[in-house]
């Protein structure tokens, strides 16, 4: 799935995304980026809203790994 904001999402069988990981070595620090945007969206007060994050970082991580990633965003 992609959007006009120029970010997207993928997702598939394990061994898909072990394959895009490979290829793919910065992928977690490309999400950093986008939560980063999110941040600044946030911070600037443009209506931004964070609430669906954490669900959705759940859906691709863990609820572990996707707390410390908002926390290291600045996103709790």
């Amino acid at each position: 799935m992609t959007s006009h904001e120029y970010h997207g999402l993928l997702g598939g069988t394990q061994e898909f995304m072990d394959e895009v990981r490979r290829r793919i070595p910065n992928l977690d620090e490309q999400v950093y980026g986008f939560l980063e945007l999110w941040q600044q969206h946030k911070a600037h007060n443009i209506g931004a809203k964070t609430d669906w994050l954490p669900g959705l970082l759940t859906q691709i991580y863990d609820e572990e790994t996707a707390s410390e990633m908002l926390r290291k965003a600045d996103l709790p």
